[in-house]
């Protein structure tokens, strides 16, 4: 549809997690950096790792697995960050 999507649009696409919208909608960023996966807090301007591919992604990019590098000094019209809280471990 050649833009992004409210969450939730596309409900049987949601992971075994009930996580909607890991793959397609827009790019996120991710706290590894991406050169060394290990490394939880690069530099300032150093590439972030970016996941899921977004609209503009070819269709083999438009997924959970895909992988990318972004430096966080540039902006871009596909790419967002996702906010993550661990929930309490239900017994």
């Amino acid at each position: 549809i050649n833009r992004t999507t409210a969450v939730g649009m596309y409900p049987e696409g949601r992971s075994l997690q009930d996580v909607y919208d890991l793959a397609g909608n827009v790019w996120e960023w991710c706290r590894n950096s991406y050169t060394d996966l290990r490394e939880k807090t690069p530099e300032q301007d150093a590439p972030r790792v970016v996941r899921g591919g977004s609209w503009l992604s070819a269709r083999g990019g438009a997924r959970a697995g895909a992988r990318y590098g972004f430096r966080p000094i540039g902006r871009s019209a596909d790419g967002v960050f996702r906010v993550v809280c661990a929930a309490p471990i239900l017994r």
